[in-house]
């Protein structure tokens, strides 16, 4: 069941959700594809990997989960770099979604980014992604 959380009540300090925004607003300028995807992997409030949609790729991992991608979603790509990681465990995945407006203005306006059916079953491949945030027009959400 999913809640929206208020980031009052958001476990995760809020000067470092602050830093992913600003993180994503500067990487939306290196995404091709129209869906501005940022991912974060993180563990203890560290970042351990960030991953982007790349369009008009895909990647070999995804036929072996039968996943089917006509892009590398932000998702794939921030799990593969973190799994590369000694200490991939216990992590959280956050997915933001930036509109294309936000190049223009120069402020985040979040989008949809809960993450798509192939991309909850590379989720649920791993159990060592203990929690999942993504952002919604209104803000973030936990995906249970």
């Amino acid at each position: 069941m999913e809640t929206i959380l208020l980031l009052t009540r958001f476990p995760m300090r809020k000067h470092l959700l602050d830093r992913l925004v600003d993180m994503s607003m500067v990487l939306i300028h290196e995404i091709e594809s129209d869906s501005k995807h940022v991912s974060f992997v993180l563990r203890k409030n560290k970042i351990l990997s960030f991953g982007v949609n790349k369009s008009m790729q895909t990647h070999p991992l995804a036929s072996k989960l039968n996943c089917r991608f006509s892009t590398i979603h932000s998702e794939l790509s921030a799990i593969l770099r973190a799994k590369k990681k000694t200490d991939f465990d216990d992590v959280t995945l956050v997915s933001i979604r930036l509109s294309s407006e936000s190049m223009t203005k120069g402020v985040p306006i979040f989008r949809n980014s809960k993450p798509c059916p192939s991309c909850q079953k590379l989720i649920l491949a791993n159990p060592e992604i203990t929690r999942v945030i993504y952002t919604t027009d209104q803000g973030y959400r936990d995906w249970e």
